[in-house]
């Protein structure tokens, strides 16, 4: 998943994680807003943005961190 236009990738805050049927997982998340890469630290500065939004475990590239 990318951000917008700019091609950095999506990171989010999970605020609830919903179980349907033992069986269908849901996460509710706030999205970062990605703002750069930091060479100095290898690491992807981010800011807390507003947005929320929700999916389904089954939709992630990956469920590790």
């Amino acid at each position: 998943m990318n951000s917008g236009d700019n091609n950095l990738p999506k990171f989010g805050f999970v605020q609830s994680l919903i179980v349907l049927n033992d069986s269908k997982e849901f996460f509710i998340c706030k999205l970062f807003i990605t703002n750069y890469f930091d060479d100095h630290y290898q690491s992807f500065n981010v800011t807390l943005g507003s947005q929320l939004f929700c999916d389904s475990l089954d939709n992630l590239a990956s469920i590790n961190p």
